[in-house]
């Protein structure tokens, strides 16, 4: 599946098989909203592949965890993230959605000079205003 993906640059680096253009792209230029955390996780996955820098930062709790101060370093640190890896594409694992927080569980698959550097994480959510924010995240083994 890894070897399809990089063969066709069109598909969305999240995994769902279709279009960037259909799946994350709207998210990124701001004509939609992910409706879940889920949706969330996959639409900044493919930020972190595609460079949209300024959606990981929109997206992220600003009174979270994983924000970030200087932005000028936190941008420059996502630029790195992207430019050094393979997107091959994210699982979702688990998910526990409740009114206004949830817990996602997910598998980031990526591939670096060659080697697997795939992870599992546990993040945590916030809805503001109708939107989903990452707050943070801890790596599971």
């Amino acid at each position: 599946m890894a070897r399809r993906r990089r063969n066709n640059p069109a598909l969305c680096p999240c995994g769902s098989d279709l279009s960037y253009g259909k799946c994350c792209a709207p998210f990124h230029r701001g004509e939609a909203t992910p409706e879940s955390p889920q949706a969330l996780v996959r639409a900044r996955y493919s930020a972190y592949a595609k460079q949209e820098v300024d959606y990981i930062i929109d997206t992220t709790d600003p009174d979270g965890d994983a924000w970030q101060q200087p932005q000028n370093q936190w941008r420059i640190d996502i630029r790195r993230f992207g430019r050094k890896a393979i997107f091959v594409g994210v699982d979702i694992v688990a998910a526990e959605v409740r009114e206004n927080s949830a817990t996602v569980t997910f598998v980031a698959k990526l591939r670096r000079r060659g080697n697997d550097a795939s992870f599992t994480e546990v993040s945590q959510f916030t809805c503001r205003d109708g939107h989903w924010l990452y707050a943070a995240g801890r790596p599971q083994s």
